[in-house]
């Protein structure tokens, strides 16, 4: 496991805290549910616009003539 060391203003901090606090978690364990979550969302975007252009290829190329 990796570790990464942030700063952030106090009162992102404060609303982090919150947060964390709403869902039963240490801060620190809400910060690496939201970093996985962000990570796994890059995935699914980057795997639905290939999908995309993949299914269209056709389509634009015939756009483009």
């Amino acid at each position: 496991m990796s570790t990464i060391t942030l700063t952030v203003s106090d009162e992102t901090a404060a609303r982090l805290t919150d947060e964390a606090q709403q869902r039963g978690l240490a801060v620190e364990a809400f910060l690496e549910q939201v970093a996985a979550d962000i990570a796994a969302r890059g995935s699914a975007v980057a795997a639905a616009s290939t999908y995309v252009l993949q299914k269209n290829a056709e389509l634009y190329r015939r756009l483009a003539q």
